[in-house]
């Protein structure tokens, strides 16, 4: 078997069901900084949930969100988690870009002694993209810089998985393609690694990473819904 047959083949073995567990494999990994970007009500909340389902007794998981749009009621159903088994999750909301800074900066005392599974940040660039704020285009590049530059070596030497989740930056086109990433060259310089979400149709999306991986997914009631 020739190595282009081989390749075909994991990639085959790698798409269906398969596909979600190996994405929140990818996620998960220690020291890793994993940027997940699509637009809005792409799944991108309820991969997080995904990852949640994941967090185990004794664990814990922080999750920062930035576009308040964390929801307690879909973590519950996706999770099937009790109510003493949803102290697991922390959630903390953000106001704006100086709230986001201020905690993201000091994450290594925020921790403390717990044993963390992973940190998400829902919506990194929200507060970023918000044309009310005071703070310059340049200066807003280089804050967004420097949180994503510390995320990646805080998740490096506290050998914690972190996530961060990013909107496309304007419409779609016609085709669904992403018409540009928000701080796409700040996001190409520090992370690990890159899941693009796209809109097939009006049901149907598509998830790529810069890894070769690929699957397509409907977001159901249980969560995403990964297709043979």
């Amino acid at each position: 078997m020739t190595n282009t047959k081989k390749c075909n083949n994991f990639k085959k073995i790698k798409e269906g069901k398969k596909m979600l567990e190996e994405i929140i494999k990818q996620c998960l990994k220690k020291g890793k900084l994993t940027h997940i970007v699509g637009p809005p009500k792409s799944g991108k909340n309820t991969l997080l949930y995904h990852l949640a389902s994941k967090v185990q007794k004794g664990e814990k998981a922080i999750i920062i969100d930035a576009e308040i749009s964390v929801s307690v009621q879909r973590l519950i159903e996706i999770t099937k988690f009790k109510e003493m088994e949803l102290e697991r999750i922390i959630i903390i909301h953000t106001k704006n870009s100086y709230e986001q800074h201020k905690i993201v900066l000091n994450l290594h005392n925020l921790i403390g002694s717990r044993k963390i599974k992973f940190i998400a940040i829902n919506g990194i660039t929200n507060h970023f993209r918000n044309n009310g704020t005071k703070i310059g285009k340049a200066n807003k590049y280089n804050i967004l810089a420097l949180q994503v530059a510390y995320l990646k070596e805080f998740a490096k030497k506290m050998k914690i998985a972190v996530i961060v989740t990013n909107q496309m930056k304007g419409e779609r086109d016609k085709f669904g393609a992403s018409m540009g990433i928000v701080g796409k060259k700040i996001f190409e310089k520090y992370v690990d690694t890159t899941f693009e979400i796209n809109q097939v149709n009006e049901k149907l999306w598509s998830i790529n990473s810069d890894k070769n991986f690929r699957s397509l997914y409907l977001i159901t009631e249980e969560g995403i819904k990964v297709l043979d």
